[in-house]
């Protein structure tokens, strides 16, 4: 028997869509800081430190559903200029 497909259900399946996107990606290259062919971690936008524990985070949060599902989608699959890496403290911080 299949599982109902409720409002939180939906939003986690575009979040793990998101997770593969080509903007998400493009956010992580650019925030990453290499020594030679070495990855030494990512820099936080907030804090500016240098990291291998970070989030992908949206500048304008992706929203409720209840606000309409076109705004989540737009939101959650915004231009990589809408994305910033934050260290896990800074992301808490945000919440």
């Amino acid at each position: 028997m299949a599982k109902k497909m409720t409002p939180s259900r939906i939003l986690s399946a575009l979040r793990k869509l998101w997770l593969q996107s080509p903007e998400r990606y493009e956010a992580t290259v650019k925030a990453k800081i290499k020594l030679g062919s070495r990855v030494l971690g990512y820099r936080c936008k907030k804090c500016n430190i240098i990291t291998k524990q970070f989030d992908v985070d949206h500048i304008i949060p992706v929203g409720s559903y209840k606000a309409g599902w076109d705004q989540v989608i737009k939101n959650l699959f915004c231009p990589v200029e809408g994305l910033q890496i934050l260290c896990k403290r800074c992301h808490g911080e945000k919440k």
